[in-house]
């Protein structure tokens, strides 16, 4: 039986003080608890919260939510949890067979969150939602009390990705065509499908952001590697679009912020298995930024001759709307080496993450026999990255030096998106040329103003 537990150090920067473990749940033998979902937060105040949503395995794996209040400066005693809520009833509410994500959850300071999971909607209710898409419940007090289910739109959902995904694509192993509904033929029927695994940052004005992969499903079946467009995007929404008690909301869908097509394709990081983490600027105005891992090279065969996993990230200056091309934020260009599971810290500071990746050590397995990157020792790495530049008006400042930046994906098929800054305006020739010199297409001959850009270059 899984149990869910929470310490504290009160050791300051110098660590190593930790109270004793303590249980969330009110009633730890009678629940299996696997998944923790956890927000502390401290108030203008100084009141301390700390809520903690738990998927129950003994339960249909339905989700309990624990929230704990403590008035004043903390004083280090232990939080008294509220008794269990059960803030997702899976047989109820949605489709069973596993087919409901873990979820995920973030309140700011000022007790606005979002408690989201992707899912399908009972049965029952399939009329009203047909998509396996996001349901979003909302707190306005730090997750005492939760309001009913918001979800995502088909109609919102449908509409962007009928338009986005191409009617076939090339397989990236064979070059077989293939289309949406994975039949033989152009005109089957296929619906977008947001993957299990999602991030959630609920931001200083209250708006929501979920960040996660999407890809076509069809005849109950998932396209792992369909397309390019089989990739990462950003979902928004103000705080005021979630009035009532539920229903359907309003979101903004980004542009694709970095394909997931070779990762899903080679496992690395598995469909289901993704691993997303958000964080917002405290300095910066409406800057948001996003990590993840992917697979950057590979091989010719299905089989994979070459495999190596980097972690990437993007930044966007418009609260989601618009997202920067991904950046390689390790390049390291060795197949035994794999940067996985990344994390942020949620809170970025004048366009500088702090974040925590794994390197798995292949000589040392945990697991026999290993099947995952996961089963072996893990080796914890920390690192910062330092997405934009800030000046002392705190705004973002033009690149000082010229950078053409690795094309992504690499290697591609067809297209592939070729960024780069510029100190300055100028006059800007971008050439491709084939490996013998010879010259294949001229993307970009003209006056460019300074700043980053990205041209895509279709080989087709």
């Amino acid at each position: 039986g899984g149990r869910a537990f929470y310490t504290f150090d009160e050791g300051e920067y110098g660590g190593e003080i930790f109270y004793d473990p303590t249980d969330i749940h009110n009633n730890p033998p009678v629940n299996d608890s696997w998944i923790v979902v956890p927000s502390y937060n401290t108030d203008a105040d100084g009141n301390n919260y700390l809520t903690c949503v738990l998927t129950d395995w003994s339960n249909d794996k339905d989700h309990f939510m624990f929230h704990a209040g403590e008035d004043a400066a903390w004083e280090g005693s232990e939080f008294q949890f509220s008794n269990s809520m059960t803030i997702l009833n899976t047989v109820r509410e949605f489709r069973t067979g596993g087919y409901v994500s873990n979820g995920n959850m973030d309140i700011n300071d000022d007790g606005i969150g979002y408690y989201v999971v992707s899912a399908y909607i009972h049965d029952d209710d399939s009329s009203t939602v047909g998509n396996h898409t996001l349901f979003v419940k909302k707190t306005e007090n730090y997750g005492a009390n939760w309001s009913g289910w918001y979800w995502l739109p088909d109609e919102i959902m449908n509409d962007y990705f009928f338009s986005l995904f191409p009617e076939s694509a090339p397989d990236m192993f064979d070059g077989s065509i293939s289309y949406p509904d994975g039949g033989d033929a152009p005109g089957g029927v296929w619906a977008p499908f947001i993957s299990y695994d999602i991030e959630v940052i609920a931001g200083p004005d209250g708006s929501m952001h979920v960040w996660g992969g999407v890809m076509p499903s069809a005849g109950g079946s998932v396209l792992i590697r369909y397309s390019e467009e089989n990739a990462l995007y950003h979902f928004g929404a103000p705080a005021d679009a979630f009035a009532g008690g539920g229903g359907p909301v309003t979101m903004s869908i980004s542009a694709p912020i970095g394909t997931m097509q070779m990762g899903w394709a080679y496992s690395l990081p598995e469909w289901g298995g993704s691993v997303y983490s958000a964080a917002y600027d405290n300095t910066i105005d409406d800057a948001l930024y996003i990590t993840y891992y992917t697979v950057t090279d590979t091989g010719t065969s299905e089989t994979g001759e070459w495999i190596d996993a980097n972690l990437m990230g993007a930044y966007s200056l418009d609260n989601g709307e618009t997202w920067s091309a991904p950046e390689n934020l390790t390049m390291t260009n060795d197949g035994t080496i794999d940067e996985i599971d990344v994390h942020i810290n949620r809170v970025a500071e004048n366009g500088a993450v702090q974040m925590f990746y794994q390197i798995p050590d292949f000589d040392v397995p945990t697991v026999d026999p290993p099947e995952q990157h996961e089963d072996y020792m893990q080796r914890l790495y920390y690192a910062e990255h330092v997405f934009v530049t800030t000046g002392t008006d705190e705004q973002v400042e033009v690149p000082g030096y010229f950078e053409l930046n690795q094309n992504y994906p690499n290697p591609f098929n067809p297209s592939t998106e070729i960024s780069f800054v510029l100190p300055e305006s100028g006059h800007v020739e971008l050439t491709v040329f084939d490996i013998t010199g010879r010259e294949l297409v001229s993307l970009q001959n003209g006056e460019l103003n300074a700043g980053s850009h990205a041209i895509t270059f279709d080989g087709s």
